[in-house]
C-alpha cells in the first residue's frame, strides 16, 4: 500500500492509471491515497509546519530587518533552470527562454541562516 501512495505522489500519475496498474477500484486508491496523505499531514504539521500567528510573522520581519536590512519582509522567495536530457517526444512544453530544456527549482526561506 505504501508504495502506491509514493507512487501517486511521486509520480504524478492519476488516480485512474495507479488504480489500472495495482488493479484496485479507483475510489479504493482515492481513499487509500487521502487517508494516508491526511494521516501524515496531522503527524507532521505540528512539529513540521506550525500554524503561522501574528506573533510570529512580527517575530520573522524582525529578523529579516535586522539581518538583511529589508523591512515588512518575512521571507524571500528565488528559482532557477535545472538543465534537463531532452525527454523523448515532449515537444517544447519545457523548453525555455533560454534556449534550452529545463525544469523550475523554487526556494522560499526565511531570514535565518543555515
Amino acid at each position: 500500500m505504501i508504495v502506491l501512495i509514493f507512487r501517486f505522489l511521486v509520480s504524478g500519475n492519476s488516480k485512474l492509471s495507479i488504480s489500472f496498474s495495482y488493479r484496485i477500484a479507483p475510489k479504493t486508491v482515492h481513499f487509500i491515497v487521502i487517508s494516508h496523505c491526511e494521516a501524515i499531514s496531522n503527524k507532521l504539521s505540528p512539529t513540521e509546519l506550525p500554524q503561522p500567528t501574528d506573533e510570529r510573522w512580527k517575530k520573522k520581519s524582525e529578523e529579516f530587518y535586522l539581518l538583511w536590512q529589508f523591512p515588512n519582509r518575512i521571507g524571500a522567495i528565488d528559482g532557477k533552470h535545472i538543465e534537463i536530457q531532452t525527454p523523448y517526444k515532449i515537444g517544447s512544453i519545457l523548453f525555455n527562454y533560454k534556449k534550452m530544456f529545463s525544469v523550475l527549482l523554487f526556494t522560499l526561506v526565511d531570514a535565518s541562516l543555515p
